[in-house]
């Protein structure tokens, strides 16, 4: 019997995109609205994912809620406010233990009437239903000319941000007399977000910009003391713009309050992740090309990883870092909903290791499309690195195999390869004996973990040549 020799091969789960096991898109809102909604999210310590979206009824816009659970089901959806005549899209909190809802716009055309000034408000869920607060959140009238309004909170302290033209307002407090930081003095900054740092305290402004000689994305500590923006990196001149809400998620492990954003102009070839102080971003190939800017959006995961997610017309994509982040792990696709034209604004929410992504979704479907803010949820994708060779040829020789996530091992994870299973060690290792004689062909290990989509490698077997 001829000796075989063993050739690594690397699976096409390794290098390409993989389908996840994720399930049909969960439609959340329930009136088509426009292609400029965005969805914000919140979750409580039991896993309950919090979820606030302007409702377009008719002539009339208000706000709802829903709720997705740890298995992914939707709440019933309630609602916050109805009625008034323009809303921006709000954002959502959990201020002492309560879901606080917060948003600018007009309840109608009376000047008199205070839900009209422009100002900000908040509504509040503490006592099991919704109650609009009777004071606004905002000193300054304009933030109702905003398409949102961002915050996030210190402790028990909501912090809030908005754009308008030649403006960037930041207010702290429910107290509405509270002094107003007024940033920008030149039109035009966007997109405004603000994050906490897990490490220093401190309270992180994000923004995109195209104020002439200073276009860029950028950071600014504006807690407890102002800072100056920090230009954050990409290449002159090579910045998409973006009108969406940017994200800031707050690293959990290590600090950083990072934003995520795509360049190079005029098509954006690369996703970037950045704090300023850390930045890793994500090349792309043609098939993977983010159809709008604004769908780009980044997460924080346990142990300081980082997720990073995007779409276009094909379907949505994301991607997990290892626990440095250093290093992404591989990117995977969900394909669009049938009859999806295009996939606008993106959020995301990852902090019990899988990724809630929401995308505002126009349909054209046979029976009548609209555009509708969808759920999808992503889990982590293991890898499997190919063998590295340990015997000679002329006898039965081991196959060494490490399941990794992102090129961290996996406790508890296993390796299937010829019909043995092994739990793989403390560095995500599993070695399997090949006999020396094993037929020609391809062998597939296939690695799982609890939590995971599964990952495969290869093994080429092939006789010696002959001499």
């Amino acid at each position: 019997m001829s000796l075989r020799l063993i050739t690594p091969l690397l699976a096409a789960a390794v290098l390409l995109v993989v389908p996840s096991t994720a399930s049909a898109w969960r439609v959340v809102s329930e009136s088509s609205g426009d292609n400029t909604d965005e969805v914000s999210a919140v979750r409580t310590p039991d896993g309950t994912l919090h979820v606030v979206y302007v409702d377009d009824a008719g002539d009339t816009e208000g706000v709802h809620y829903r709720t997705v659970s740890r298995t992914g089901v939707l709440s019933t959806p309630e609602v916050v406010f109805a009625g008034w005549s323009a809303v921006g899209n709000p954002d959502i909190e959990v201020v002492d233990g309560a879901p606080v809802v917060f948003w600018a716009g007009l309840q109608d055309t009376d000047t008199a009437n205070p839900y009209s000034s422009g100002k900000a408000w908040t509504a509040s869920r503490a006592t099991g239903s919704w109650v609009v607060s009777a004071t606004p959140f905002t000193t300054a009238s304009n933030p109702y000319a905003s398409s949102q309004f961002s915050t996030a909170v210190d402790g028990s302290t909501p912090w809030g941000t908005w754009t308008q033209t030649s403006v960037l307002g930041v207010h702290t407090g429910f107290d509405p007399a509270t002094p107003e930081q007024q940033l920008s003095t030149a039109c035009c900054d966007y997109a405004a977000n603000l994050g906490k740092d897990a490490a220093t305290g401190e309270m992180k402004l994000v923004y995109y910009s195209n104020v002439t000689d200073g276009e860029g994305f950028f950071m600014r500590t504006v807690g407890p003391a102002l800072g100056a923006p920090v230009r954050l990196p990409s290449a002159a001149g090579d910045v998409l713009s973006t009108t969406s809400r940017m994200s800031a998620a707050s690293r959990t492990t290590g600090g950083g309050v990072f934003t995520a954003y795509c360049f190079t102009y005029p098509t954006c070839t690369r996703v970037t992740v950045s704090s300023g102080a850390k930045t890793l971003s994500l090349n792309l190939p043609a098939a993977q090309v983010p159809t709008i800017s604004g769908s780009v959006t980044t997460a924080a995961a346990p142990s300081g990883r980082m997720w990073v997610s995007w779409t276009n017309r094909s379907g949505a994509f994301a991607a997990r870092s290892n626990k440095a982040f250093t290093k992404w792990g591989p990117v995977q696709r969900v394909a669009a909903p049938p009859f999806a034209d295009t996939l606008w604004s993106g959020a995301s929410e990852g902090s019990r290791g899988w990724l809630d992504l929401f995308a505002n979704i126009t349909t054209a479907a046979p029976t009548g499309g609209g555009t509708f803010v969808q759920h999808q949820r992503f889990l982590p994708k293991l890898s499997i690195t190919p063998p590295v060779l340990n015997a000679p040829n002329n006898i039965a020789r081991s196959v060494r195999l490490r399941l990794t996530d992102a090129g961290d091992p996996v406790p508890g994870g296993k390796i299937r390869f010829r019909g043995t299973l092994q739990t793989v060690n403390a560095l995500g290792y599993a070695t399997f004996v090949l006999p020396a004689g094993t037929r020609a062909g391809t062998l597939t290990a296939t690695g799982t973990a609890a939590g995971y989509v599964s990952a495969t490698s290869s093994v080429r077997v092939t006789a010696p040549s002959r001499r």
